[in-house]
This record gives C-alpha cells, sequence and structure tokens, in this order.
C-alpha cells in the first residue's frame, strides 16, 4: 500500500556515492543582455546571422566565447569540433524574436567545415551544475536545440535542464549520460526527444527521475528515445510529478531501469501524466525495469494518471506488489491497443511481468480508490516467487479494475484475479486459457479463475475460461458469472446465468497463445444481454451476427474475439495443422 515514498533507497545493489540536492533552479550567468555588453567593450559588432565552429584547434575554444557571436535576430549555430570538457553553459532568455535560437551542432571534425563526418561531440560537465541550462524568466523564451552530441559527467546536477514557461529545447541524435540525473524539465518547459537520443547511465540516488525528471504545471515531455540503465528512488527512467505530462511517441523505450518505487515510470501526483503518441515503425516499449518494492514496470499514484495504447510493458520485476504496473491512492491507469492501424500481432500487451515475493499483482497491482482498465490487450506469462500470488490484484473500497476484449494466456500463479476490501474486478469478454501453477507438492495445477474476500466482488460477463479451478471466495466476497464458457462453475455466488460448463470452446490453437474460436464453437452468438464498450481484441466490431453461423437470435460472442468467420473450411490460416486436409470438395 502507499506509503512513505520518499526515503533513501533500500537496494542492495551499491549505488555511486552522489548526492543530489531538490530540483534545480540556477542562477543565470550568461544572458544575451550581458552578452551585448562584453561585445561592445571589445567592440565586436553582432552579426546578423551565424556559423560558429568551436574546438581546441579553432579560433573560437568555448560555447561561452561563441555566444557573443550569436547576438543577430537570426537563428545561429554552434559548430562543435571534437569535444569539449568542463562545459556548464546556461542559455537563458535566448529569445528567437531578438538574438535568434541557438542550434549546439556536434560531429564536426574540421573547423570552417559544414560537413559532419565525425562521431558525437563528446560534451563532459565540471563539478559546478548541469552541463546546458536552457531557461527563460517570466515572458521571455528561450530557443535552444541540441544535435550530434555526448553529454555526460554532471556532478550534483542533472545534465541538461529546461526550466520556465518559455524554455524550448529540442534534443536529436544525442546521448545524455554518466550523469547525476540525465534531463530535468521544470517550470513550465517545453522538451522534444526525437528517436534517435539515448538516456541512459544516470543516477539520481534516492531522489526522483534518473533519466528525466519532468514537474511543474504546464511542463511537457514529448519522448521518442531510449531511456536506459537509469537509477533513482522514484522513478528510475522517468518520474513525472507536480502536473507535468509526458507524451511516449512511437520509438520511446524505457527499459532496464532501476528504482524502489517505478523501476521504469514513476507518476506521482495530481494533474502528472503519461499518455502515448504512436506510430507503425519502433512501437512504444516500458520493459526489464526493476522495483525494489512496487510497481517494477510503472508506478502511479496520488491521481496520477498513465493512458497507454499500443503500448508493451514487458519483463518487469516488482518485490512486493505490481509487477507490471502498481496503482495506489487514487491512480488512473489504461492499456488499449487504440484506434490506429496497428500491425503487430499484440497491439497492448502485459507480458512476463512477476514479482520477487509471493505478493499481490505479478500484472497489476490496484488499490486505494484506484481505476485500472485493460482494454484489448494481451495479458500473458506473468508469475511470482513459487508460482504464488495473483495476475490481477485489487483492494480497498472504490477501487475498479475493469477488463475488457482482452486475454489472459499462459500466467502461472494460484488465482487470475483476486478482489478484496470492497474492490470490484470485472471481465468482460475476457478468453483465458492454459492458465496454471505448480502446488506444495509439486504438481502443476490449474489457477483459480477468480478468488475473493472481506466483501471483494469479481463479475464475469460473456467470456471464456478455460481449464481453471474453481472460484473462492470468503468474508463475506462474492464471484457471479454470466453468460459465459467454464471449465466449472464451482464457488460461483448465486445468481450466476447464462452459463455453459466444458473443456472445448473450441479455441483455434490454445497451446500458441491462439484463443480465437471456430465458427463452430458453442461460444458464438451466445448472448443478448451484454452491451460491450469495446470493439474485440482485433479491434473489430462487437455484435457480429453473420449469417449461417452461431446460435439464432443473440449476436454477442463470447470471450475476447468475434468470430466472423475462416475463409478455409479446415482453418488453414490458423496455423493448426491438425484440421488440414487435402480433400477436395
Amino acid at each position: 500500500m502507499l506509503g512513505t515514498h520518499f526515503v533513501t533507497s533500500l537496494r542492495t545493489r551499491p549505488r555511486r556515492a552522489r548526492v543530489l540536492a531538490a530540483p534545480i533552479a540556477r542562477i543565470a550567468r550568461i544572458t544575451p543582455a550581458a552578452l551585448v555588453a562584453a561585445a561592445l567593450l571589445t567592440l565586436a559588432a553582432p552579426a546578423p546571422a551565424a556559423d560558429i565552429w568551436v574546438g581546441s584547434s579553432c579560433p573560437t575554444t568555448s560555447i561561452a566565447n561563441a555566444l557573443v557571436g550569436a547576438l543577430g535576430p537570426d537563428d545561429d549555430t554552434i559548430r562543435i569540433v571534437g569535444d569539449l570538457s568542463n562545459v556548464d553553459q546556461n542559455f537563458v532568455n535566448w529569445d528567437p524574436d531578438t538574438v535568434g535560437s541557438i542550434t549546439i551542432l556536434g560531429r564536426h571534425t574540421t573547423c570552417g567545415s559544414t560537413q559532419r563526418n565525425g562521431p558525437r561531440s563528446e560534451i563532459s560537465g565540471d563539478a559546478s551544475g548541469p552541463v546546458f541550462d536552457i531557461s527563460a524568466t517570466s515572458g521571455n523564451e528561450s530557443v535552444v536545440t541540441l544535435d550530434g552530441l555526448t553529454i555526460r559527467d554532471a556532478n550534483n546536477a542533472y545534465a541538461v535542464v529546461a526550466n520556465g514557461s518559455g524554455a524550448n529545447l529540442t534534443i536529436r541524435d544525442s546521448e545524455i549520460s554518466f550523469s547525476d540525473g540525465g534531463l530535468q524539465v521544470m517550470n513550465g518547459a517545453d522538451v522534444e526527444i526525437d528517436v534517435d537520443v539515448s538516456i541512459r547511465l544516470n543516477d539520481v540516488g534516492s531522489g526522483q527521475g534518473g533519466g528525466i525528471n519532468c514537474l511543474g504545471s504546464g511542463s511537457t515531455v514529448a519522448l521518442g528515445a531510449i531511456v536506459r540503465e537509469n537509477d533513482a528512488g522514484t522513478g528510475g527512467g522517468i518520474a513525472v510529478q507536480t502536473g507535468c505530462v509526458v507524451t511516449l511517441r512511437d520509438g520511446a523505450y524505457v527499459i532496464l531501469n532501476d528504482a524502489t518505487w517505478g523501476g521504469g515510470i514513476a507518476v506521482l501526483n495530481t494533474g502528472s501524466t503519461v499518455i502515448t503518441d504512436p506510430g507503425l515503425t519502433f512501437g512504444i516499449r516500458i520493459d526489464d525495469n526493476t522495483a525494489l518494492q512496487e510497481g517494477g514496470g510503472v508506478w502511479v499514484v496520488n491521481s496520477g494518471s498513465m493512458v497507454l495504447q499500443e503500448t508493451w510493458v514487458r519483463g518487469n520485476e516488482a518485490g512486493d506488489e505490481g509487477g507490471g504496473a502498481y496503482v495506489d491512492a487514487s491512480g488512473l491507469f489504461v492499456m488499449d491497443r487504440g484506434d490506429s492501424f496497428c500491425v503487430a500481432r499484440r497491439c497492448s500487451w502485459l507480458e512476463g511481468n512477476t514479482l520477487a515475493s509471493e505478493g499481490f499483482g505479478s500484472a497489476v497491482f490496484a488499490g486505494g480508490n484506484s481505476t485500472v482498465n485493460l482494454y484489448q490487450t494481451y495479458i500473458e506469462n506473468h508469475t511470482g516467487l513459487n508460482q504464488r500470488g495473483f495476475v490481477l490484484y485489487a483492494e480497498d473500497p472504490g477501487t475498479t479494475m475493469r477488463v475488457e476484449s482482452s486475454q489472459l494466456w499462459n500466467n502461472h500463479t494460484w488465482a487470475l484475479r483476486r478482489a478484496v476490501g470492497d474492490a470490484v474486478v470485472t471481465p468482460r469478454g475476457v478468453s483465458a486459457a492454459l492458465n496454471d501453477y505448480r502446488n506444495i507438492l509439486n504438481n502443476i495445477v490449474s489457477s483459480a479463475g477468480a478468488t475473493t474476500d472481506t466483501t471483494g466482488i469479481v463479475t464475469i460477463e460473456a467470456s471464456i475460461l478455460q481449464n481453471h479451478d474453481t472460484f473462492f471466495s470468503q468474508g463475506g466476497g462474492s464471484v457471479t458469472a454470466s453468460c459465459s464458457y467454464l471449465t466449472t462453475s464451482g464457488g460461483l455466488a448465486g445468481g450466476t446465468t447464462t452459463l455453459q460448463t466444458g473443456t472445448n470452446p473450441g479455441f483455434l490453437d490454445a497451446p500458441r497463445g491462439d484463443l480465437r474460436v471456430y465458427t463452430s464453437s458453442p461460444t458464438v452468438d451466445r448472448c443478448h444481454t451484454f452491451a460491450p464498450t469495446q470493439r474485440d481484441l482485433e479491434h473489430k466490431l462487437r455484435g457480429f451476427d453473420e449469417p449461417g453461423i452461431g446460435f439464432p437470435g443473440d449476436v454477442h460472442d463470447w470471450g475476447a474475439f468475434e468470430a466472423t468467420g475462416l475463409f478455409f473450411a479446415d482453418g488453414f490460416e490458423s496455423g493448426n495443422t491438425s484440421a488440414w486436409s487435402d480433400t477436395v470438395p
């Protein structure tokens, strides 16, 4: 449950001995006005536009000196030749309307040449603060682009800081690494990070946001980059807090990060939001992150929200609760396929997450009046220590978990779902098969379809559950089902209606995770009371009544998939060779 979240990390793997202060608001040292004064003192007239080469072999050897020649009203480019060290550069009020925007462009090998044929230019920091600090005071702008750089070795600070509602930073073809924090975005700044950027191997100790820390109302980050192998107390990869909005774009991979809470991404409080803008090229991934306590992949608390479309949350691990996602204290967490033309076999995929203990929610934990919606999502291959625990777990009054048009397959826990303490779990249009665990006798047995305790409620509707164990309730909890195909109805509460029990619902290929059904399945067109709110798992419209198949009078199919008929009579396109035939009709 939600506790005191910002404490010193309890991890066993030692951190580097570094201390990070609270979010940094640094005093501006170099402003356009100061540079104008310096230019007048040296009788240097500002140029209307500038291409300035900076390097040890160039006439200009520092970025600070180059800025003196970049005061014209046009956009200017500072071209880095080779590497620079001991950089601690501020860009304050670098307004396009007055002095033009600034681009810091690396990969140059020769002074005076615009050809970029070298490696990224390494820009290393000093001991005093960020390598680059882009800030804007009230009513001003500061527009900066960083391109072709490796920015590293900031001590006691984030390597790059964007601060203020007029600060606008674009990062391309760059790396931010080996610093006491990667990128900090604050007080309304806007940052766009392209797909060819990597933010990695940064460590904020027990602080927030090892890779990216975004905070403050109006602050935004549009991320298409890789955020990997960063460390923090909260939000190993990314921390989102106090009103920041982070958009994960096509190519955003948050992977292999480490924290106490929220190994991949932590959303900490009201108004803080993570959303997605998926594409067709790379996808969005939150994979292989680790949390010592809660939320291996993501941690959403204190009325924060995360809405993921066409996103994979895979291979994450938590110590206690929420291997894939931990949601508490009125948080909101949503996964769904979305409305775009996803071409992946599994568009929204919650897969392979686990718990290091016999805890709760190897896929998702929800508590404290939170809301979890899993729509058009594959929920597969989850487990916990000794294959105990539950795939989906909800507790506390006001907590709801709605699972619709989704598939649960090949999970290895004692039960698929658990609701306790007045929480409500609602599987609707769900297909489940081959979920099992190894019991204390070392025998593999089927997982329970659902369990409840202390007035928790599970309500199953229009679903197919194959090879599950009996339902189990105690303490005033209940499990009910309607319009569903079940292996057994044992343990269901009264009021259950329109059920069929059996062991063969007609899945196309359950051993390989294909839980679509043949048109001859007893689950086709079986329910007229089901009112779906989502399309099926393949994004087809629900309620399709194909003539000649199913039961007359009912239009809604049970399970995650709407049966619309296979092209070949023997199911050739399903890949299930057992039904193939060479008989000529």
